[in-house]
């Protein structure tokens, strides 16, 4: 069989779980499996395309479906962004574990569901299930965690100008002028870096 053919068939079978997903008369098992398959290869085109489909899955009144919809998802990712309203209003679900899904897509699609994060703020403070209020709080990591450390390690370097970074998005070692060497060796600056970089950030 040649290449084109099975990309021919991949795509038939595409298209046919799109159909499956979207036929509120099939079957609730089959297109629950079917919005699980969806996710199975993120990077794909393919994936992405099914994102619109997977979005209004999320309201398909089977519970089962909705959490598998959270669930492919998540397996996309960031390339899931369009999906981060939908994904907002699914954290008022009735159903924990659809709550939960939608919670760890959130995180695993990251810095673009940026808006989530007054949301998820709640869901981490109010929802009455643990382990959703736990999934919030790693997903707000997720999304805002290293930015915002980032942005206070950025503060503290543009108001004390031994301090640099190198490349952007990357912590560097210090950047020492030979004429104050000694002077940085010591406090505050190496508790600065030690303290507020973590190690994976620092080039040896």
């Amino acid at each position: 069989r040649s290449r084109a053919e099975a990309r021919a068939i991949d795509h038939a079978t595409f298209e046919h779980a799109i159909k499956t997903l979207e036929d509120a008369h099939a079957n609730s098992s089959l297109r629950a499996e079917t919005a699980l398959a969806l996710g199975n290869d993120p990077s794909s085109e393919q994936a992405q395309k099914a994102v619109p489909v997977l979005v209004e899955a999320l309201k398909d009144p089977n519970k089962i479906v909705r959490r598998n919809v959270a669930m492919a998802l998540g397996k996309i990712g960031p390339a899931a962004k369009d999906a981060v309203p939908a994904l907002i209003e699914a954290l008022e679900d009735k159903d924990a574990f659809v709550r939960r899904g939608a919670v760890q897509t959130l995180g695993q699609i990251g810095p673009a569901a940026q808006e989530a994060v007054p949301f998820l703020t709640i869901v981490k403070e109010d929802d009455s299930v643990k382990s959703v209020r736990d999934a919030a709080a790693e997903a707000l990591k997720k999304i805002r965690g290293r930015s915002e450390a980032r942005s206070a390690v950025q503060k503290e370097i543009a108001e004390n100008p031994a301090l640099s970074l190198l490349r952007e998005g990357e912590y560097a070692r210090i950047r020492v002028p030979r004429s104050r060497e000694e002077e940085l060796t010591h406090q505050p600056f190496r508790q600065f870096v030690e303290d507020r970089i973590p190690a994976r950030w620092i080039q040896s």
